[in-house]
């Protein structure tokens, strides 16, 4: 099939336009490429007759669009012309007008399709996001003070506030094993070296018993909208003893502590399988046997007695002076701040794809992460920005481990949230883990 006039644009596939152009008098293949009707010989002579039927050709002299003229370009008489159908110029003014409101219409259809795609690229979640999939960022955390941080990091790896002063905090949460020790059952006092080659030493110090859970990691508990700690929940944000926790302490526990973190962190310092040990092996453990805070006078003297220490809390408190004025509220207070600061997770692939970078996971892990938040249902409990609901569940699984057991009971077995409550539809009810780096742990 050939063109009378070569076309502007070259056509990749001819072969897709059957047309005879002398039987259509096409004169102009580029025409054929628009939207609109092809340049014709035998045009005029069918839109005057469709005109005509359709009253068209009157549409420029209700607009007043001026003279008309005919066939052979001449101009007809009066004002906007007489608009009889036998003159051509009538109608190819009135196609002009219906060419151009089309053109108007097709522009307006495009641009309210372009606002609806721009608007679902710019929006919070991207097309096609799981409900219930919420990235992280700094405001989810506690606000923290860096010179009490820095001091609680120093605190955190000081085995000085151990009993028999061999353990330290970052033995079973260590840096290089994800806040954790990657053991089982965690082991603590009497034991030596660090994570998994940490084993039970020989001696009159050697480990009577392991820790009944593992050691969890320390991601993200420094979140604000964390109001309770361990599996259990026995440390939460309560009122109920006027020291703004309900912790093991009860109406023991001292006032003046900044979060749930620093109140969490004195607990470790007086248990006995994790820092404090036996109480025929120091001071604190021996005290400790009276009451839970006679232990904890004992471990600040420690630290006063060090002038490197009272300087460094003189600068990170306002109402320390000297090592007399430091108590252990600051102690727990500065490893709070440490732990609230130092394991903070918020810049995952997943992050970065539900905030707009689709291309930050693979197919297999979006395939994973759309079963999660939609036909698996894990997001029914693992849900939020930490994947976590906060709450307590019986999963009628049997316990794998000692598991913690109340002092009064018989058997060793672990009974949950029951152990906290007393109420006996909290028994085996555990609370729901956070899953941030759930792989690394």
């Amino acid at each position: 099939m050939g063109f009378h006039r070569r076309p502007k644009i070259p056509l990749e596939r001819p072969f897709i336009i059957a047309l005879d152009t002398e039987a259509h008098r096409i004169h102009d293949s580029d025409e054929l490429l628009r939207v609109g009707v092809a340049r014709s010989r035998r045009r005029f002579e069918f839109s005057h007759r469709f005109f005509e039927l359709a009253g068209l050709h009157e549409i420029p002299a209700l607009f007043d669009i001026g003279a008309a003229g005919d066939s052979e370009g001449r101009e007809c008489e009066g004002k906007g012309g007489d608009f009889h159908p036998a003159h051509w110029h009538s109608e190819k003014i009135a196609l002009r007008w219906l060419s151009r409101a089309w053109s108007s219409f097709c522009t307006c259809l495009v641009s309210f399709a372009i606002c609806i795609a721009a608007s679902a690229v710019l929006a919070d979640e991207p097309p096609g996001m799981p409900e219930g999939a919420i990235p992280v960022f700094e405001d989810n955390f506690n606000p923290f003070d860096e010179a009490q941080a820095e001091l609680g990091r120093l605190l955190f790896y000081d085995p000085l506030l151990s009993g028999n002063r061999n353990i330290s905090c970052g033995t079973c949460h260590h840096h290089t094993l994800a806040g954790a020790d990657s053991l089982s059952l965690g082991l603590g006092e009497g034991g030596d070296g660090v994570g998994p080659d940490r084993e039970a030493s020989d001696g009159i110090g050697r480990i009577k018993r392991r820790m009944s859970r593992n050691s969890p990691a320390l991601f993200n508990i420094g979140a604000r909208e964390v109001r309770t700690l361990f599996h259990d929940g026995r440390i939460t944000v309560d009122d109920t003893y006027g020291n703004g926790f309900n912790t093991p302490a009860e109406e023991y526990l001292p006032e003046g502590l900044s979060s749930l973190l620093a109140a969490q962190a004195l607990f470790p310092l007086v248990g006995e399988v994790e820092m404090a040990g036996a109480p025929e092996e120091n001071e604190v453990a021996a005290f400790l046997t009276e009451r839970i805070d006679y232990g904890w006078p004992l471990i600040v003297e420690r630290v006063r007695a060090f002038p490197e220490y009272a300087k460094l809390f003189a600068a990170a408190f306002g109402d320390v002076d000297s090592a007399q004025d430091i108590g252990i509220v600051h102690v727990a207070n500065a490893l709070g701040e440490f732990v609230g600061s130092e394991w903070r997770s918020h810049d995952s692939p997943f992050d970065s794809y539900i905030s707009g970078d689709l291309d930050a996971m693979s197919p297999q892990q979006v395939e994973g992460l759309n079963l999660f938040f939609g036909k698996a249902r894990c997001s029914s409990c693992h849900g939020g920005p930490f994947f976590t609901d906060q709450g307590f569940y019986a999963l009628a699984l049997p316990p794998l481990g000692p598991g913690r057991t109340r002092r009064f009971d018989l058997h060793a077995r672990d009974v949950g949230r029951l152990a906290e409550t007393d109420r006996i539809e909290d028994s085996y009810r555990f609370r729901t883990p956070m899953l941030r780096n759930v792989a690394l742990t």
